[in-house]
């Protein structure tokens, strides 16, 4: 399968897994190509050797040959790393495209939006959403009744379709924004979301990195010499953009952060600045 997907250029990837992240289990790992082929990896049975005979080489390759396109590859490339030391690199992260297209319309982009809604929003596929609802309602009910799901096998026909969505319709994505897109303006900024979740060595409360706001300095990259860590999400920022949360805390926390703390403390009604 690695061999076959070597020659086409772009592939997309995804993986699945229970709690996807080095603190849980990645259990599928989906390739799809150009043509419309899909290819899925059992993780669960395969473990460190399904990554011995080439798929190795095609995930931790950054050449523009084989561009990985991805739609929030942070979770991936944490268990990635984390679990089977697979440094993702050459990603193209179509969720980064969607946000920097909403930022240079200078529209609200402070909230990410998931694949199913991008799908909705920006092309005209109108099957993806009902295989993306079935898929998904298998995953909330297993979640619910506190039992795992993709180690389960054989997978269902649902899941199987759920994979394929998550991987062939981002070339139907691309497409739409390819026109508009800086390319390597987007390549770097993926460069930054990969390496975001996966580089931490402790991982910070999960409210501070799991909350479905767009991370600062992904997009545009502002550090110089004088920076400090956020008390929150424990990356470094320029100290003078750092921020109080409260009277008798330091300046420490930044913008997203900040949002976090005000959005908790008020019940989940502060507004969006």
């Amino acid at each position: 399968a690695v061999v076959s997907t070597q020659s086409t250029g772009e592939i997309a990837v995804d993986c699945e897994g229970d709690n996807l992240s080095r603190e849980g289990t990645l259990d599928i790992l989906i390739i799809g190509t150009t043509n419309r082929k899909v290819f899925l990896f059992d993780i669960t049975k395969l473990q460190h050797t399904a990554f011995e005979t080439g798929l190795r080489e095609l995930l931790e390759s950054d050449s523009e040959d084989m561009t990985k396109l991805m739609y929030d590859c942070r979770n991936d490339s944490d268990a990635l790393m984390h679990l089977y030391e697979v440094k993702l690199a050459g990603v193209l992260d179509l969720q980064l495209v969607e946000i920097d297209k909403r930022r240079k319309n200078k529209e609200n982009f402070r909230c990410l939006k998931g694949l199913k809604k991008s799908l909705e929003e920006y092309t005209d596929d109108k099957e993806s959403g009902s295989i993306k609802k079935n898929g998904g309602e298998q995953i909330e009910n297993a979640k619910s009744n506190g039992t795992t799901i993709w180690d389960k096998r054989p997978l269902s026909t649902e899941l199987r379709d759920y994979c394929a969505v998550d991987t062939v319709k981002l070339f139907s994505l691309l497409k739409v924004f390819r026109k508009k897109m800086d390319r390597e303006e987007i390549l770097k900024a993926s460069e930054r979301y990969v390496d975001y979740f996966r580089s931490f060595e402790v991982l910070p409360e999960k409210e501070f990195y799991q909350h479905g706001l767009f991370p600062e300095n992904i997009l545009v990259c502002k550090k110089g010499r004088d920076v400090d860590k956020c008390r929150g999400c424990k990356k470094e920022f320029q100290k003078s953009s750092l921020k109080k949360v409260s009277k008798n805390k330091s300046k420490n926390y930044c913008n997203v952060c900040s949002y976090v703390i005000k959005f908790k403390r008020n019940g989940g009604q502060a507004s969006q600045s």
